[in-house]
């Protein structure tokens, strides 16, 4: 969304923030905000004006709800837009440092929709001649359809951030776990994209491939002789009462199905499902 960026009520350039990119970095993660500056020539009989940005708070926000302020982007050094050497638009880099707590809080907010980034910009300025005394500050905004966001979630490898991280060899897989897997990342896809219902409806699937098929036995042991229940066994009830919890996800309202998941809903069983299909897999 292009917009005006304007110094002391004058307009000197029209801004674009051209993308919300996420990169990886060691124990966290950037937030990348290329935003490009198309200078204005001044106006008639007026000098040239100029700007230094210095840096950018940056907020989330999204409707109906109030903006959530995340922290302040950094450029590597300060950047000066100038009416006096219009040329090509200036690309200008800002970078906000992200920790894996921030961007689970971040996916709360979002809860699988759009959101918008809003960035300050801090800056002084001045025209031909001379700076002004008093800092000035502009808001821009980016608009983050969901499908772009989830993009950059896969590309930093940033999903598995909502459940335990539990490693589970994939090396040479069998029929039974290619099914397990495909499970899993049908159920993710789910969760980042808002189907919350349909994510815990996949969990299900995945408790049935990994023995929730057949767990009357347990059940009845719970309710007669759960003193006398062994490890296996209550790994077992932990199973049966991850497929309870999905059932009402898997029918329709006339058979006691609800639709109203929430996003804490799907976290819970997908961290439970993740669990129970690595100490399946270790286990066999």
């Amino acid at each position: 969304m292009v917009t005006q960026f304007a110094l002391s009520s004058l307009v000197i350039a029209n801004v674009d923030v051209q993308a919300v990119q996420l990169h990886p970095i060691l124990g966290g993660y950037e937030i990348w905000l290329p935003v490009s500056f198309d200078t204005d020539a001044p106006r008639e009989n007026a000098k040239p004006r100029w700007a230094r940005i210095f840096s950018a708070r940056v907020s989330l926000a999204k409707q109906g709800h109030n903006p959530r302020e995340v922290g302040t982007a950094f450029l590597d050094q300060p950047v000066v837009i100038d009416q006096a050497q219009r040329s090509f638009p200036q690309l200008v880099l800002f970078k906000l440092p992200l920790q894996p707590y921030q961007l689970s809080i971040l996916e709360e907010y979002r809860n699988g929709g759009d959101f918008q980034v809003e960035l300050i910009l801090s800056m002084t300025g001045g025209e031909a001649g001379r700076a002004y005394g008093t800092p000035e500050q502009q808001t821009i905004k980016k608009t983050v359809p969901q499908s772009d966001w989830v993009a950059q979630l896969n590309g930093a490898k940033a999903l598995n951030i909502v459940i335990v991280e539990i490693p589970i060899p994939m090396v040479d897989p069998s029929h039974e776990q290619s099914a397990i897997f495909r499970h899993i990342a049908h159920a993710r896809k789910h969760l980042v994209e808002g189907n919350f219902k349909e994510c815990v409806a996949e969990c299900r699937q995945l408790a049935e491939e990994i023995g929730g098929q057949d767990l009357g036995a347990v059940k009845g042991m719970l309710c007669t002789d759960k003193e006398s229940m062994g490890k296996q066994e209550r790994v077992r009830a932990i199973l049966w009462a991850l497929q309870h919890f999905t059932h009402l996800a898997a029918h329709s309202a006339s058979r006691g199905g609800i639709a109203d998941y929430t996003r804490s809903d799907a976290s819970l069983i997908l961290s439970l499902a993740s669990a129970l299909t690595a100490y399946h897999m270790h286990a066999t």
